[in-house]
């Protein structure tokens, strides 16, 4: 991310605010470079807290990347299998033996394809109750971006579609206009293959409709 507010483009900001609920409320680039600046950010109903990775907290105990041997690793956050999220466990409280009271545990999410971590206040536990909390965390937040990810893929195509329809209106209506000024007459199989250029143009004009109309009736079908 570049230190100049301006060099920061308008899409990635946008982008960077809508990765993350917390994060609508930064309004400009200039607020999003502040926002990278603070070290703690808490949610508003203290159950979760943001910051830049999982070892600003304190010590990992342990990691699903590298401690979950008898379960998964991480789970997908895109459609096409590149970003995982994972989670790791940190302490947040020691053990007070005078109180009775056991050491405090809580899970960090952490992803491939962002920036930042998230802590789970609300999932804070012993170390099992922690590792388990957060692998549910985990995956709830990958199933919510491999949802996001098929929503922006069919908004991508679609305006692709709308792009190609554009350009075959284009091309159909200057052949069009090109036949009725003309002062010739066309030979049988020129007209022919004129005409099979003009069916071509609408005939991928009409894909092109009825994509959009699956797409915007079903999502999930861009990444199929």
């Amino acid at each position: 991310m570049n230190n100049d507010p301006l060099k920061n483009s308008l899409k990635s900001f946008l982008a960077w605010r809508k990765a993350k609920d917390y994060r609508a409320k930064v309004k400009t680039r200039a607020g999003m470079l502040a926002f990278h600046g603070k070290d703690w950010v808490i949610s508003e109903d203290h159950k979760r807290a943001y910051f830049h990775a999982c070892e600003d907290f304190g010590p990992i105990v342990w990691d699903s990347e590298k401690d979950n041997r008898r379960g998964t690793m991480g789970f997908y956050d895109d459609n096409f299998a590149n970003e995982v999220i994972r989670w790791c466990v940190v302490k947040i409280a020691p053990a007070n033996k005078k109180h009775n009271r056991e050491a405090l545990y809580a899970p960090i999410t952490y992803g491939t394809g962002f920036e930042g971590v998230t802590l789970h206040l609300d999932c804070a536990g012993n170390q099992e109750d922690a590792q388990r909390w957060g692998g549910h965390e985990a995956e709830k937040l990958a199933e919510e971006g491999r949802e996001e990810d098929a929503k922006y893929q069919a908004e991508s195509q679609i305006e692709t579609a709308r792009e190609v329809i554009h350009s075959m209106n284009v091309k159909a209506l200057a052949l069009i206009r090109a036949i009725r000024e003309s002062d010739k007459t066309f030979a049988p199989p020129i007209c022919e293959a004129l005409r099979e250029n003009l069916r071509g143009y609408l005939a991928t004009r009409t894909e092109q409709f009825e994509r959009i109309a699956t797409l915007q009736a079903d999502y999930w079908q861009a990444v199929q």
